[in-house]
């Protein structure tokens, strides 16, 4: 018994020796990321078929890192629907005027003084130009990659202008942009009267959740994949992916919400005929935050200098509660 049980051990410790080889070394740790990495399953997928085809005496001494899998991603294309914005709660009782997703604006005055004290009237220039830069941040929490890089694209309405910001990064990712405010022209002053130019600038502070919808699809239906050997380069097996729901089809049963994918059904044309095919939907979701280029105004006062004995002019602090109205009233509208 004794030398039958050794037997049984020494042939436990080999199978167990042998699955450690076929694994890696250890055994594998389950990925529970919310952002899956499209190119890596499509190589997981190809090297799991070069596995099962090779002889199950030869699987054991196969090791993965002596191979390239080599995916052609040119043969895919990704197309990201128009992202939705939802506001976050920033708002409070206490705060009337802020809004969900925006904070109070910053907002700055320049002013000039135009004083004629003459009998004649006179015209003066006016030239204003300033530098102002708005900073959006991008981070995301779930979505996929292609290789670690990320791969999605972002809308966002600035003023009259739509920026778009392609998001390349897993971590955090900033977009900065100088944008130049300039005017030039002439004020005529009124003889006895004073003139005063404000421009007010106003920076409003967001943050938002995004949800982007990206399709991935084979244009012309299929797509290869190739197994090189790295000490020479030489193809020991090629593939032709040909339906992409063969190797996504454990994501689509997937029990965590975060990392689930869609099928999407599509007809596609090849020589002339129509073909079905499936496309892989994918979510990314996110969070937009900084600071967005709210308006500037203009604005040109008049009185005259001298009116029951005193100089009178609008105050920095009347100017910008004008426009502060002007801007929350916009906001509503």
């Amino acid at each position: 018994m004794t030398g039958r049980y050794s037997t049984y051990l020494a042939l436990k410790a080999y199978c167990e020796a042998v699955f450690r080889m076929i694994c890696g070394g250890d055994a594998k740790v389950e990925d529970i990321s919310p952002i899956l990495d499209v190119h890596k399953i499509i190589q997981d997928w190809a090297w799991g078929e070069f596995i099962k085809s090779e002889g199950r005496f030869r699987r054991p001494f196969i090791r993965r890192k002596h191979f390239t899998v080599d995916v052609q991603m040119n043969f895919y294309q990704f197309e990201d629907s128009k992202a939705e914005l939802k506001d976050v709660d920033v708002g409070s009782e206490s705060n009337p005027f802020s809004k969900e997703g925006e904070h109070m604006p910053n907002t700055s005055i320049l002013s000039t003084d135009y004083h004629n004290d003459t009998d004649m009237d006179q015209v003066y220039k006016f030239r204003m130009e300033r530098a102002r830069k708005a900073s959006v941040k991008v981070t995301f929490q779930k979505g996929f990659t292609i290789g670690g890089t990320a791969n999605f694209s972002i809308g966002v309405v600035n003023g009259k202008l739509e920026t778009t910001l392609n998001v390349t990064k897993t971590t955090e990712q900033t977009f900065e942009e100088t944008l130049t405010f300039e005017t030039n022209s002439d004020i005529n002053v009124k003889a006895n009267t004073n003139c005063v130019a404000q421009v007010v600038f106003t920076e409003r502070e967001m943050c938002k959740r995004f949800t982007v919808e990206t399709t991935m699809r084979m244009p012309s239906g299929k797509a290869p994949v190739y197994i090189r050997r790295k000490k020479d380069k030489k193809v020991m097996m090629s593939f032709k992916i040909q339906d992409l729901r063969l190797i996504f089809h454990k994501y689509k049963e997937e029990k965590d919400p975060d990392r689930r994918v869609d099928f999407v059904r599509e007809t596609i044309m090849l020589n002339g005929r129509e073909y079905n095919n499936y496309a892989i939907k994918l979510t990314t979701r996110g969070v937009l935050e900084g600071m967005r280029l709210s308006g500037q105004t203009v604005r040109l006062h008049s009185e005259d200098i001298e009116r029951n004995g005193k100089r009178k002019k609008q105050t920095d602090n009347e100017v910008l509660e004008e426009h502060m109205t002007r801007q929350i009233q916009s906001v509503k509208m």
